[in-house]
């Protein structure tokens, strides 16, 4: 009787306990819920700076990205070069990127459009320098993404121009279109804001990129909001902070309430992108953080509710027990069953041809003879196994990742290949077929695997691979040898081509003077001819001979140099009195033509003195004179030198400039080729075997010089070359 007075006691200290313990529980919940409030409100901030900040960095690692791919697509000869293959390779990157890029252009030095794909004939050809990021690209040559602008194709965007470089040397950029809320679309649409929330992307210059409010993509947020000093506020701190959270304006989102401007917090996250910056920025209202905290005041009263029917449920609970005594005797009979089965299963397991093992979820493994000696291990080996012991390193995590789903309910079954070590340390390749087992109640019990060795297979697969690599590699060999095959032909079939209009040329210019010296020595044979005539004659037979000889010592000068028998006759030299020799022999010729002859020389005589072969630089000097005095009908030639100094060495540099016909561009770069002339119909006009470049050229080698050429057809040419400026005899 005691005792059951005393239980009875020990249960109503029990009940009257429950209503105490609740009472502080709301006393505590009280206590601290305007420090739960404050943290809330700075919680819920945080949290739309990290949805900000993720935002963020998708953007810029799909710009970083992007960046790269179009990078190492204007490296790319065809590209650079723009030429068909260049084309194609445009179309293949729109199409891989066509989801979130509206077109690819191609544009050149000046801003002109090349090409743009989709093709769109109307705009190719079109000048966008004015465009400002186009603008910027011209003058920096480095990449630049634009704000938002209106492109030629007709539709609003946003562009990325890459520079393209030849050499070292701007010839244009490579333009990326993107439709001008596809970004937003791409990686804002689906970020899940709490309550009332918006989440939108702004330019540097307050261009709304993205808005999920209609008509707002486009526009500038300070005019939308009626030039709101809140959004002014708004701007101010997003240039001069990364991020943060202020409180401004913005449009309600909802059909019903258009036009209607709420008072709302904003948080903003600066992004940096190449030349500019844009900002996502998420807003929501102040009911949307306090939702939290009637969250929480919900969740209390679900918490004492639950308390309430556990007390009750402790009571229903007793009542169960018989209950569950009877269904634990069925539970025994079921077990019985359950342990015959398991042994009609482990008999199959053992004596199974394959690798069996099974993983239990604390990495132990049970292994069938097959797998053992698949591994070369025996049954003492596997006592204290587990898994990752015999698992590749390399494949270790593979495996957790399986096993990680499976338990995650993502599958119930997986084949994969899998790595396992031998006893010996091989490596023995495998496919596994993994099958998840769970109790009764669905709750995992352990993996079993069905394992076959794959290794003898694999190495045939890559010593096939291999095989098909080497006759790639070898076809490619083969087209370039055919390649170079290809140019060698071109050359030689060039060089035919260019030796026979020599040939053709020598050969009206020999036979000219011929002609001439043998028609006017039959003249004068004849006896009725005066002696003036006589004279002319002789005058006109000695300057054909003159001409002869001049044509055959080019000829023997340009068979010296293929040959390589030229050789120098190294001494002291003046340079100074080889110009002003040649001014002086030039001159009268230069008064008949009432062209200006001048002659320049920067240093005095005695520090113009060089070691060198005074023949060649005056063969030089006289070949470039002739062709400035043949080509200069008015105006002036101006020649001498400069003593400059190049690769830290010192050289003089010659210079022969004249205001005569000029060069064309296309001739300039092949003018001091062999039996090559700027234009074989100035030979016809000027006469001239057009072998003086050519040996000028040679002779400025050998001397250890360098020889070019500037030139604007109709205002001049002026030819340049280096001597080195040796004071002492090097030999």
């Amino acid at each position: 009787m005691q005792q059951i007075k005393k239980t009875k006691f020990l249960l109503l200290d029990q009940y009257l306990l429950i209503p105490i313990v609740l009472l502080v529980f709301f006393a505590a919940f009280f206590l601290v819920y305007e420090d739960i409030k404050d943290r809330t409100i700075k919680e819920f901030n945080n949290e739309q700076l990290v949805l900000a900040r993720t935002a963020s960095q998708a953007i810029s690692g799909f710009f970083n990205e992007t960046e790269a791919n179009l990078t190492f697509l204007t490296q790319v000869e065809s590209i650079i070069d723009f030429d068909d293959m260049g084309k194609k390779m445009m179309q293949l990157f729109f199409e891989n990127h066509r989801s979130i890029i509206a077109g690819l252009t191609r544009v050149d030095s000046v801003g002109n459009i090349v090409h743009t794909y989709p093709i769109d004939s109307s705009v190719i050809g079109t000048n966008i320098a004015y465009q400002k990021h186009v603008s910027h690209i011209l003058e920096n040559h480095k990449p630049v993404i634009s704000d938002v602008f209106k492109a030629v194709q007709g539709y609003y965007a946003i562009a990325m121009h890459i520079p393209i470089f030849k050499k070292d040397t701007y010839v244009g950029s490579l333009a990326m279109l993107i439709p001008i809320d596809a970004l937003g679309k791409q990686y804002l649409a689906n970020i899940e804001i709490r309550g009332t929330g918006n989440v939108w992307l702004l330019s540097e210059n307050g261009i709304e990129i993205y808005c999920p409010i209609e008509g707002h993509i486009g526009q500038n947020i300070f005019h939308i909001s009626n030039e709101n000093p809140a959004t002014l506020n708004l701007l101010e701190e997003i240039r001069n902070n990364k991020s943060g959270t202020v409180i401004s304006v913005h449009e309600e989102n909802s059909s019903k309430n258009r036009n209607l401007f709420l008072e709302k917090y904003i948080s903003f996250y600066r992004t940096p992108l190449e030349n500019t910056y844009w900002t996502i920025l998420i807003s929501y209202q102040e009911k949307d953080i306090y939702t939290e905290l009637y969250r929480l005041r919900n969740r209390l009263i679900i918490v004492f509710s639950l308390l309430l029917g556990a007390i009750l449920f402790y009571f229903y609970s007793l009542a169960k027990v018989r209950n569950l005594l009877r269904e634990a005797a069925k539970r025994r009979q079921a077990e019985k069953t359950l342990r015959q089965s398991e042994e009609r299963f482990r008999n199959l397991f053992e004596n199974s041809a394959v690798g069996n093992t099974i993983t239990f979820l604390d990495d132990r493994i049970k292994t069938n003879k097959a797998f053992k000696e698949m591994l070369g291990y025996s049954d003492d080996d596997f006592k204290f196994v587990n898994w990752q012991e015999i698992t590749h390193p390399v494949d270790v995590e593979l495996s957790r990742q399986v096993i990680d789903s499976m338990l995650q309910g993502e599958y119930s079954t997986r084949e994969f290949e899998k790595r396992y070590l031998h006893k010996n340390g091989k490596t023995v390749l495998t496919e596994v077929r993994t099958t998840l087992q769970n109790d009764e109640y669905g709750n995992p019990l352990y993996f079993i695997n069905t394992i076959i060795d794959i290794t003898e297979r694999k190495h045939q697969e890559y010593l096939l691979k291999e095989k098909n690599e080497e006759i790639e590699t070898q076809n490619e060999e083969y087209k370039q040898i055919n390649i170079e095959l290809q140019k060698a032909i071109a050359k030689a079939e060039e060089n035919d081509r260019l030796k026979t209009a020599f040939l053709q040329n020598m050969n009206h210019e020999i036979r000219t003077p011929l002609n001439a010296i043998a028609g006017f020595t039959q003249l004068l044979s004849r006896s009725d001819i005066t002696d003036e005539e006589r004279a002319n004659f002789g005058s006109i037979i000695e300057n054909s001979s003159a001409q002869l000889v001049s044509i055959i010592n080019d000829v023997l000068s340009i068979a010296s140099l293929e040959t390589k028998q030229e050789t120098l006759t190294i001494e002291k030299v003046n340079i100074n009195e080889i110009l002003n020799d040649l001014h002086a022999i030039f001159k009268p010729q230069a008064e008949i033509k009432g062209v200006a002859l001048d002659a320049h020389t920067q240093l005095s005589n005695e520090q113009s003195e060089i070691y060198t072969d005074k023949t060649k630089v005056t063969q030089i000097l006289t070949n470039f004179l002739s062709n400035a005095l043949k080509f200069t009908h008015k105006g002036y030639i101006s020649f001498g030198y400069l003593l400059k100094d190049v690769d830290n060495k010192p050289v003089l540099e010659f210079f022969i400039e004249d205001s005569g016909i000029g060069i064309d561009a296309e001739h300039i770069e092949k003018i001091f080729e062999r039996f090559r002339q700027a234009d074989l119909s100035i030979s016809y006009k000027y006469g001239g075997t057009g072998l003086g470049l050519s040996i000028s050229k040679g002779l400025v080698d050998l001397l250890g010089g360098t020889i070019w050429v500037s030139s604007e057809p109709g205002k001049g040419s002026t030819f340049n070359f280096t001597l080195p400026y040796r004071i002492k005899n090097e030999n």
